[in-house]
């Protein structure tokens, strides 16, 4: 019984709902079947179980006693009864949904098309006029806005038709604009998302798909229509091409801080997802602009401030690593330790929480040159491979800088780690960055300081490794090589 779908939908309900369910049910509109006077009962009943509690179990005849009393079972009477009631609380959890407030919109087109339906003209022509106004008013000129407005302008044209006086031009410019610009706003928005899904995996990606991507080309007068299409569209454009250069990346900032209030705040957050991914892949393609990274920055502290990181008061952990790594890049140094500090309680995932504290805080130690701490925080191992990787580096580089006799062993049982692990769980981009890591770190323990012939080859070697993990610090330790 606890499969059944009454059942499972009853656990989602807050005890407000509860509450509600049980005076919905007693209306005879929403429960009209035959076996109604069990329906109430028998809601009532599932409404006080407690279904959450592991141990709990729902025993068939001992339920079917609390309904029937004393009555002899009756093998399927139950099951029909809980069906049926399952009916009122779909019936419920659907009303509820259409008096929501973000579908007052809706409510009022279904109210207006009623009354028009019912003969009031003149009723109907007031009541559009209000939603006109409501579309008008509305702050966003967004995917929402443009799809209601292509309902509003169709409902029109469909009044107009019929009353045909043949002068105008029944409102097809307008449906057409509103169906046209809507259009645009989704493909757009679809094939970015496509885009970027092409990065994280490999797809066969179909003809037509590539056709769309090939040809797509937005109208000004839709982009002048809607801020949320014309910053998507350079996005799209970006993402076409693989990346955006440094001018663009500014540009794209600051067209989103001057209209970010003008669009819901789903469309923001997806579109500075997509700007601090830009900046990510331009980082990593130029090591050596760190301009970048102050950007970067710049863009952490205002999505911070407006909350667009995190997800019902939590960060991921890969955004709580992707930002201390980035501030220390810049040597903001006491924001990160702050920052670290500060979110260190507040990570998805308890199972990662504690080492990804512990990694982060031993990055902090080992930019403010304190090894040995760095060492004795880091965590022994990591569930995720990333984090494992990461934590081996940032191992390898305190015992570097330290000269520490173990450095040499470490080195080799990373080598012999990579090549055991398969292909499968690490990518070949994953391998290359790690051992071209490896190999630089080998050569620069091998050299002598002051030896410029030596320092020119490996800066040589370096700069031919622009993937290689941890390339600014590589790249500082080439240069004080130099006599």
């Amino acid at each position: 019984m606890e499969q059944s779908q009454l059942i499972e939908l009853i656990k989602t309900l807050s005890p407000e709902e509860k509450s509600h369910l049980l005076g919905f049910a007693s209306l005879n509109y929403f429960n009209s079947s035959r076996s109604k006077k069990h329906i109430v009962p028998l809601l009532s009943l599932c409404v006080e179980l407690p279904l959450h509690e592991p141990d709990f179990h729902l025993d068939k005849h001992e339920f079917y006693k609390q309904i029937f009393g004393d009555q002899a079972f009756v093998d399927g009477k139950l099951d029909k009864i809980m069906v049926d009631a399952q009916k009122v609380v779909r019936a419920f959890l659907i009303t509820q949904r259409y008096f929501r407030p973000e579908n007052e919109f809706q409510r009022q087109m279904d109210f207006a098309e009623e009354v028009r339906l019912r003969g009031l003209n003149n009723r109907h022509k007031n009541l559009m006029e209000r939603i006109r106004l409501y579309q008008q008013n509305y702050p966003y000129r967004d995917v929402k806005y443009f799809f209601n407005q292509f309902q509003f302008e169709t409902s029109v044209h469909y009044v107009e038709s019929i009353f045909n006086s043949q002068k105008d031009d029944l409102n097809i410019p307008n449906v057409l604009h509103a169906t046209e610009t809507y259009y645009y706003i989704r493909r757009v928005a679809l094939l970015s998302r496509y885009l970027l899904q092409l990065v994280l995996a490999k797809l066969h990606i179909p003809d037509f798909i590539q056709e769309h991507i090939n040809t797509l080309e937005v109208p000004q007068r839709c982009l002048d229509a809607s801020p949320q299409l014309s910053i998507n569209y350079q996005i799209f454009k970006g993402l076409k091409r693989g990346f955006l250069e440094m001018p663009e990346i500014n540009a794209l900032f600051e067209v989103l801080k001057k209209h970010e209030k003008e669009m819901d705040r789903e469309a923001v957050q997806e579109m500075y997802t997509h700007l601090r991914n830009f900046a990510v892949l331009l980082a990593h393609q130029d090591r050596r602009n760190l301009e970048i990274h102050h950007t970067l920055h710049e863009i952490h502290l205002l999505n911070l401030e407006q909350g667009l990181l995190l997800y019902e008061g939590k960060l991921s952990w890969s955004r709580y690593l992707g930002i201390v790594d980035n501030a220390l890049k810049i040597n903001k140094i006491e924001w990160a330790n702050e920052f670290i500090e500060t979110y260190k309680d507040r990570l998805f995932g308890d199972q990662n929480a504690k080492e990804v504290y512990k990694l982060m805080k031993a990055q902090y130690y080992f930019s403010i040159g304190e090894f040995d701490q760095c060492l004795s925080i880091l965590p022994d191992s990591f569930q995720h491979l990333d984090l494992l990787l990461w934590c081996r580096r940032i191992e390898l580089k305190a015992l570097f800088e330290l000269q520490s006799d173990l450095f040499s062993f470490k080195l080799d049982a990373f080598k012999m780690f990579l090549s055991r692990t398969s292909p499968k769980l690490l990518s070949e981009n994953q391998h290359r960055m790690n051992l071209d890591f490896l190999n630089m770190l080998f050569q620069l323990f091998a050299s002598i300081p002051g030896d410029k012939t030596r320092a020119d080859t490996l800066s040589k070697r370096l700069n031919d490794k622009k993937l290689a993990a941890e390339w600014l610090w590589l790249s500082k330790k080439v240069k004080a090589l130099y006599p």
